[in-house]
C-alpha cells in the first residue's frame, strides 16, 4: 500500500459570490503548484448562495491530488469562514488565499526553498495590477531578510499584515480562543499572523512578489474606512498584551498615515469618491498626532485642484525618505495612465 505523503501546506480559499473570480484564482495555484501536488491541500469554504457545480468539483478533484470544497449551509461571514477552514486544514503551515487574488510565478520558488523550515510566518509581499499581472516583473525583488526582531518583522510589514493573503503561518501556533476573544473585527488574519509572528523568532519576509491582486477594487477601496478603526483596535491590542511598547505604537500607526492613508486619500479623490467617512474615520483616530493635524487634518477645506498636487507630492516625498524609489516610480506611472484615461 503506498505511504500518504505528508500535507505541509494548505491553501485555504473562503468565497462569496464570485465565482469568475474563484475560477481564475484556483487556476493560478494549479498552474504554480503542479510540481508540490502531493504536498499541499487546496479548501475552498463557500459563503455564496448557490454552491458549485458539480462537474467543476470533479475537474479540481482531478487537478489536484488534495482539494476539499465545502458548501455552508448559510453564510458564517468571513471570520466564521476561517475559523472552519483552520480546523479543517491538515497541513502544517496555512495560506488563506483570498479568491479575488492569484498566486505569481515567484510563489513557487519562495515556497519550495522555505516550506520545510520551521517558522512563525512567512510574508509573501502582494502587489497590485490592473489588466496585466505581468506588470510586477517590472519590479520584482529576489531577496528574502530573516532574522529580524518580531518588532523589526511589524514594523517592516506594518498595514500590509491586514491583506488576506499576505501570509503562510504555522498551524501549530494558532490559539483557539483568538477566536472569541475577537469577534467584531474585519481584520481577525491579522491577529491570527501576529500571534505566530511572536511565538517564533524565526520569521522570513520575502521582497519576491508572491501574491497579485486586482488594483481597481473598488470593495476595497469602500472597507478602508473600517479597516483604520480595525487597525488602530489591532495595534492597541498589541500594547495590551504587552507585545510592543507606546514607542512602537506611535511609529507604527505614524508610518501607516504616511505610506497608507495618504494613498488612499489621494485615490480615492482622484476617483472622485466621496471622502467624507474616510476622513471622519483618520479624524477620530488620528486627531491626538501632530504629524496628521499639520498635513492632513484640514486639507479637505481645499479644492480639488489643490488637493491632488498636494497629496501627490506628500506621496512621492514618503517613499522617498523610505527609499522606495520603485514604489515612487509604480506611482508616478499610475497617475499617468490615471491623466490619460481622463483627457481621452
Amino acid at each position: 500500500m503506498q505511504k500518504k505523503k505528508k500535507i505541509y501546506l494548505s491553501i485555504c480559499v473562503p468565497t462569496y459570490n464570485r465565482k469568475k473570480l474563484l475560477r481564475r484564482c484556483l487556476e493560478s495555484i494549479y498552474l504554480n503548484l503542479k510540481s508540490l501536488n502531493n504536498s499541499c491541500e487546496v479548501i475552498v469554504a463557500d459563503n455564496s448562495f448557490k454552491a458549485m457545480n458539480i462537474n467543476e468539483i470533479k475537474t479540481y478533484k482531478k487537478k489536484f491530488r488534495n482539494f476539499k470544497y465545502i458548501k455552508n449551509v448559510r453564510n458564517i461571514n468571513l471570520n466564521g469562514n476561517l475559523r472552519k477552514l483552520i480546523s479543517i486544514a491538515k497541513g502544517k503551515y496555512l495560506h488563506i488565499l483570498s479568491d479575488d487574488d492569484i498566486l505569481l510565478e515567484s510563489y513557487y520558488h519562495t515556497i519550495s526553498k522555505n516550506l520545510k523550515k520551521k517558522f512563525g510566518i512567512l510574508y509573501l509581499n502582494p502587489i497590485g495590477f490592473y489588466n496585466d499581472k505581468n506588470i510586477y516583473k517590472l519590479f520584482e525583488k529576489n531577496n528574502e531578510i530573516k532574522g529580524l526582531s518580531q518588532i523589526n518583522f511589524l514594523k517592516k510589514t506594518n498595514f500590509n499584515l491586514i491583506y488576506l493573503s499576505s501570509c503562510i503561518f504555522n498551524k501549530n501556533y494558532v490559539r483557539k480562543e483568538i477566536f472569541s476573544e475577537i469577534k467584531n473585527s474585519n481584520i481577525l488574519q491579522t491577529y491570527l499572523f501576529s500571534d505566530c509572528l511572536f511565538k517564533d523568532n524565526k520569521n522570513i519576509y520575502s521582497e519576491r512578489y508572491n501574491i497579485g491582486y486586482q488594483k481597481n477594487n473598488e470593495s476595497a477601496l469602500l472597507n478602508y474606512q473600517l479597516f483604520i478603526s480595525d487597525y488602530f483596535y489591532f495595534i492597541n491590542y498589541l500594547v495590551r498584551n504587552k507585545k510592543i511598547n507606546l514607542k512602537n505604537k506611535n511609529y507604527l500607526l505614524s508610518s501607516t498615515l504616511k505610506n497608507y492613508y495618504s494613498y488612499i486619500f489621494l485615490i480615492q479623490i482622484l476617483r472622485n469618491k466621496n471622502t467624507r467617512i474616510f476622513k471622519k474615520s483618520l479624524d477620530e483616530k488620528y486627531r491626538e498626532f501632530k504629524l496628521y493635524n499639520v498635513l492632513f487634518r484640514y486639507v479637505d477645506l481645499f479644492p480639488r485642484i489643490i488637493i491632488i498636487p498636494y497629496l501627490s507630492m506628500l506621496v512621492l516625498m514618503f517613499r522617498l525618505m523610505n527609499g522606495e524609489i520603485v514604489s515612487m516610480l509604480r506611482f508616478l506611472m499610475q497617475i499617468i495612465k490615471y491623466e490619460k484615461t481622463q483627457n481621452s
